[in-house]
């Protein structure tokens, strides 16, 4: 029979969903960073039903024209290119205005506060005079999201501003109201 050999067991990490790591610094000194789920949920979402919205209407106008009297538009390949294409950019748009506005996480010191957004690209925001975060809606829990969420302004002193869609009081407002 071998010896027995002692076993070590890895400490659990602090989890990034607890109440007191809220993309806020911890007892550690770390900054726990903050994923951004009912934000993201809420923007995959509305850009769910935008774009079943979008192909229903490309589908009936699409019928309109395969089933109209006159052949000029039914014979005419490039008309259904430009349409196509003009769906393609609408849908485009639509996906900066949903999704792209929801960062992957957000990481908040006294001293800063860091978004991470889709791409990976991280928005360093350091707080001081002229740094303003307002939140110009706040949307319940729902049928988008699981959670509330926050559609939040952050303007900075050069007055250049940011517009998130995030998860209610990921980013606190510094503005009252």
């Amino acid at each position: 029979m071998e010896p027995t050999r002692a076993v070590r067991i890895p400490a659990a990490r602090p989890s990034s969903e607890g109440a007191g790591t809220r993309g806020t610094a911890g007892a550690d000194g770390a900054v726990h960073p903050s994923l951004n789920r009912s934000g993201c949920q809420r923007a995959i979402r509305t850009y769910a039903l935008f774009l079943v919205a979008l192909l229903a209407i490309y589908g009936i106008f699409l019928g309109t024209f395969l089933t109209a009297p006159e052949s000029g538009v039914r014979s005419n390949p490039s008309e259904y290119g430009f349409f196509s294409l003009v769906l393609v950019v609408i849908g485009l748009y639509g996906f900066g205005v949903t999704v792209w506005r929801a960062p992957r996480e957000v990481r908040a010191t006294e001293q800063e506060v860091v978004v991470l957004g889709r791409t990976g690209r991280e928005r360093r925001f350091s707080r001081g005079p002229g740094f303003v975060v307002s939140v110009l809606k706040r949307y319940p829990g729902g049928l988008f999201s699981d959670e509330a969420t926050e559609l939040v302004r952050v303007a900075l002193p050069d007055g250049s501003a940011r517009v998130y869609l995030v998860d209610e009081g990921l980013i606190p407002s510094t503005s009252p109201g």
